[in-house]
């Protein structure tokens, strides 16, 4: 009987520098007997472009929460209204879903910031292999105006409206299998060419499996040729990438071992990136 449109006119007088007066408190749709949480949230694309009405007041929104109650009842609702509701204002979840929104609006000023001023500028949105989005707007000379990096699946709850504008739809689906926190059960430690003070020349190959990937690494000085057409020794490790089936499938140079681990699961991920969809 709650979710019928209703106003509890609770008639609240209270003494204001000598003077009553008297407020009123308005309640909607929702039940008021019962606690709330976010548990979700999302942009629509805009008021104009794809509104959706709240479930408790009715009006046009464009943020957008999605609570549920004690007894498991979701609803749909706006910010200001998602704030009224018991046990919701003040919480993690609220702050935390104030700030996406807040931080993609700060991110659609910029780029329309930029696009008033480099009115022949160009906008980019394009999927990455690590499973982010880069949107970056370019003036007519090419020069860097605006250039942020999300996660994709913030990307899609929080700046739907450019989703039109990415220009690499076909990788839309991918997401990286591999990321900074993979376990790679191995000590990348045993890889350094300094042990206890002391340089080391050598390091033999050492084998790195991830997943179905095996990666080979090596340190041994070899002679390379400077600008100036002189040979010096370039101390440099060696990083050789194999697929399932033993292909070698990239090969690259890097000075400083804590590199290594990065650059494998980077590799890894642009090459299933390159062959998604192909």
């Amino acid at each position: 009987m709650f979710n019928i449109f209703y106003q509890l006119l609770n008639e609240q007088k209270f003494a204001d520098g000598g003077e009553v007066k008297t407020k009123k408190v308005i309640r909607r749709n929702l039940p008021i007997n019962t606690e709330y949480k976010i548990i979700d949230s999302f942009y629509t694309g805009g008021i104009s472009e794809n509104p959706m009405s709240c479930d408790n007041c009715g009006k046009l929104i464009a943020n957008v929460a999605v609570v549920e109650n004690t007894d498991g009842d979701k609803y749909h609702v706006g910010m200001d209204c998602a704030e009224t509701l018991s046990g919701i204002k003040d919480s993690l979840e609220f702050i935390a879903t104030n700030n996406d929104f807040n931080e993609a609006k700060a991110i659609r000023a910029k780029i329309n910031n930029a696009f008033k001023k480099y009115t022949n500028g160009k906008l980019e949105v394009k999927n990455l292999p690590d499973g982010s989005v880069k949107l970056e707007y370019e003036d007519e000379g090419n020069r860097t105006m605006v250039r942020v990096y999300v996660a994709k699946q913030w990307f899609n709850k929080f700046l739907p409206d450019y989703k039109n504008k990415i220009s690499n739809k076909d990788k839309n689906d991918f997401y990286p299998k591999f990321d900074a926190n993979y376990d790679f059960n191995f000590n990348f430690e045993t890889l350094r060419n300094f042990v206890d003070g002391k340089k080391v020349n050598y390091i033999a190959p050492k084998e790195i499996k991830v997943g179905d990937y095996k990666a080979v690494v090596s340190h041994e000085p070899h002679t390379i040729l400077n600008d100036d057409g002189k040979a010096i020794t370039n101390d440099t490790y060696l990083q050789k990438l194999y697929d399932s089936s033993g292909k070698l499938i990239n090969e690259d140079t890097y000075y400083m071992w804590r590199d290594i681990q990065h650059r494998i699961i980077w590799e890894i991920n642009q090459y299933e990136f390159n062959n998604f969809n192909k």
